[in-house]
């Protein structure tokens, strides 16, 4: 026997072959975790799609309700039934005009 191999048993490895272990062993765990990574992003992107497509159809309900609700006739109606109010007869305007000034609180 050599000097120096004589405290090597039979079954001792090279570095080189740990080193090549430990490498492919990184290599695989990242490989694994950028796969589960792009998984999860892939899953919220679509998440954010679905929740996007049902905000702009709300949104065009509530544009198409807004722009309903605006026409003169229909804000008629609302103010008649749930206000309970009522077109000024001919006599309430005079009334209101012919208010003298000085008999406004202040």
């Amino acid at each position: 026997m050599l000097k120096g191999q004589e405290n090597r048993s039979r079954f001792a490895l090279p570095r080189g072959y740990i080193f090549l272990v430990a490498f492919l062993v990184a290599v695989t765990v990242l490989y694994t975790w950028k796969k589960v990574e792009t998984a999860s992003v892939a899953r919220r992107i679509n998440n954010a799609e679905i929740q996007a497509a049902s905000l702009i159809g709300e949104r065009s309900k509530l544009t198409a309700l807004v722009a309903f609700k605006k026409k003169p006739g229909n804000i008629k109606k609302i103010a008649e039934e749930q206000l309970g109010m009522v077109y000024p007869t001919g006599r309430m305007v005079d009334f209101i005009v012919d208010a003298p000034h000085s008999k406004v609180e202040k």
